[in-house]
């Protein structure tokens, strides 16, 4: 058989390429290698150009025929990945989800230059204080600009109020202390393969942790409301810059957007704190105002858009 595709490496050969998945990379290579021979003989015979020439026409035939069985084999590759994504989204996410990233263009792990103050930034650790100078500037705007004295000292006095009473009265959360069912139902619910913070605590640390670990995690927390102190640790977080796209030069670090990694163990406690004023303070009745369409779930510009047209204007 083998004998009869060296003869003839055509449409048969294609028809073969796309029926025979396991003859593909045999057949690529008997191709492959005629053409190369013909090739060779043509260069001996001088190159000669013209359809009269045997030499000439035979390589050109067999430039022919290896090139369809390359555009043949291509085409079944591309079939055959897109019909491995397809049947892993309907039931395996993480195999989806990794022939999705395989098939990504590879990205250069040479670090870039960035150019901050005028200074060319090329190693990783000046790339890093580049960085860190620019969004740390960025995020300490002078409060004298945004608020006038008299705003800002009364902003000042009733938070002092506010912590002042929280202490003097022992003031919980709403609902008592922290159970450790709640703990365990939001562990539960956390996603796998995520980052993690300087820490280095992942989320699958906490899933397999047992109940030895949500014991102690409630403990913690409970602790932390009591006292009204977040630990220091909790208030650290990795922050990674991401590429914004759209032709921006990469140059820049105005060209990044800043995300920050924070503990797993503290997402776990704001998820407590989250649920409970869910079910105790954002119940609509008092707080916040039907009318508040900012920060809420399925509200925002279009729905305030619609009460101001139908409650004003019309």
């Amino acid at each position: 058989m083998l004998q009869r595709i060296k003869q003839s490496p055509s449409a048969v050969l294609i028809l073969l390429l796309n029926r025979i998945g396991h003859l593909v990379l045999i057949i690529y290579k008997i191709a492959h290698e005629k053409e190369r021979t013909l090739r060779k003989v043509w260069v001996i015979d001088g190159r000669p150009r013209g359809m009269h020439y045997d030499s000439y026409k035979l390589y050109k035939r067999a430039k022919h025929e290896f090139r369809n069985i390359q555009q043949a084999a291509y085409e079944q590759y591309i079939q055959q990945t897109n019909d491995d994504i397809n049947k892993a989204a309907a039931c395996d996410i993480r195999l989806f989800w990794k022939l999705i990233k395989r098939n990504k263009a590879v990205s250069s792990k040479i670090y870039p230059e960035i150019i901050q103050d005028d200074n060319i930034c090329n190693t990783p650790e000046s790339i890093a204080n580049a960085f860190m100078d620019y969004f740390s500037k960025l995020y300490q705007p002078d409060s004298d600009e945004m608020y006038d004295n008299d705003t800002r000292q009364q902003i000042e006095l009733d938070y002092n109020k506010i912590l002042k009473c929280c202490y003097e009265q022992n003031v919980y959360l709403p609902g008592g202390i922290i159970k450790e069912s709640e703990v365990d139902g939001i562990i539960k619910l956390l996603k796998r393969r995520k980052a993690s913070g300087h820490d280095k605590i992942q989320h699958e640390h906490l899933l397999y942790g047992g109940h030895t670990l949500v014991r102690c995690l409630t403990s913690l927390f409970n602790l932390v409301v009591s006292k009204g102190r977040i630990p220091n640790g909790w208030k650290l977080g990795l922050l990674v810059p991401l590429f914004k796209g759209n032709n921006k030069p990469k140059t820049s670090p105005d060209s990044y957007r800043p995300i920050t990694l924070l503990p797993c163990v503290l997402k776990v406690f704001e998820h407590v704190i989250k649920s409970r004023l869910l079910l105790y303070v954002f119940d609509g009745s008092v707080f916040p105002n039907p009318q508040q369409q900012g920060f809420q779930k399925y509200l925002g510009c279009l729905t305030a858009s619609f009460n101001l047209h139908e409650n004003y204007i019309s």
